[in-house]
């Protein structure tokens, strides 16, 4: 029987999987990085998902697995503070706030 129970490799799986969805979608996947950007910079210097995606959606761009690498890499910091998502699809669940360190 498989071990159905193994961080290391759900871990393995979840990078995987997010870097397929961000190679598959460069273009989204920069324009989102620069609209977080923005949002961040015209705030409180955060930003979560829901901002981003509403962001999308004005410039009539679907969002999909991609925006789980929208805030990968150094310029961005989880806060620590998380929030309920908004978005209808999310069924309130919590999402998390990152800073934007440039």
């Amino acid at each position: 029987m498989n071990n159905l129970f193994d961080y290391a490799e759900a871990q393995r799986l979840k990078a995987e999987g997010m870097d397929l969805a961000a190679a598959n979608n460069t273009t989204p996947l920069a324009m989102a990085r620069a609209a977080a950007k923005q949002i961040a910079q015209a705030t409180d210097g955060t930003c979560d998902a829901d901002r981003v995606g509403a962001a999308m959606e004005i410039l009539g761009i679907p969002t999909g697995n991609w925006m789980g690498s929208l805030f990968k890499g150094k310029r961005w910091e989880f806060t620590g503070q998380r929030i309920k998502s908004i978005r209808k699809s999310a069924h309130a669940r919590e999402i998390k706030v990152w800073r934007w360190v440039g």
